[in-house]
């Protein structure tokens, strides 16, 4: 279902106009910046490689959408998925998978549209984002690049499932420069960008 935000208030909740829900379960819904296509999770049968997959619709006119489409094995797999979203740019799927190369339960992974706009090789997102607990529900911040947010039941929190905000640290450049015995050009080595992962985020008390 889905609320609108209208005069300040929202408004009581009403079926979606789009074709996708069934008599199992849809846990997660992303549209993608254009408007033209819609990613969710679903448990039905039909077309199912295994557990909860996810599947997109199309724009297909001003009023008309696709009938649904399994993603595919590239992004799927026997086990769950779940918690998909699009980058603010609509090129990058954010998900999270019980396949893959999960390091345990859930892990968030990503793919990338390559340069015939079809989705790429599935990675994943890494420590410490990624940990043996589960973490789902990867959230790009719509207000910084840099920055995220997910859910974790990882050690360390307040218990059970907790939101947690991190960022991504910027590129680290080291300079080597030449000695007297070689005079080579001066060589520029580009680390891999890394991750801060902060605390969780502290309940609101109101």
């Amino acid at each position: 279902k889905m609320s609108v935000y209208k005069k300040g208030a929202w408004r009581t909740p009403v079926e979606i106009p789009y074709n996708i829900n069934t008599k199992g379960s849809e846990t997660s819904f992303t549209i993608s910046p254009s408007g033209n296509e819609i990613y969710y999770v679903s448990d039905k049968s039909k077309n199912n490689i295994g557990g909860k997959d996810i599947y997109f619709i199309k724009k297909a006119g001003a009023r008309r959408w696709s009938k649904p489409q399994n993603a595919g094995k590239l992004i799927n797999t026997i086990y769950d998925e779940e918690s998909v979203r699009f980058s603010k740019t609509g090129d990058t799927l954010w998900f999270s998978s019980q396949g893959h190369n999960s390091i345990g339960g859930f892990d968030i992974f990503y793919s990338i549209k390559d340069k015939n706009r079809a989705w790429d090789t599935v990675k994943n997102a890494g420590y410490p984002i990624n940990t043996p607990f589960d973490e789902i529900f990867y959230y790009p911040s719509p207000a910084e690049d840099s920055s995220f947010y997910f859910v974790s039941n990882r050690t360390g929190g307040f218990g059970g499932f907790d939101i947690y905000h991190g960022h991504i640290l910027p590129r680290i450049t080291v300079v080597i420069a030449p000695t007297e015995a070689a005079h080579d050009t001066i060589v520029k080595m580009d680390t891999v960008a890394t991750v801060k992962v902060v605390t969780p985020l502290l309940p609101v008390v109101q």
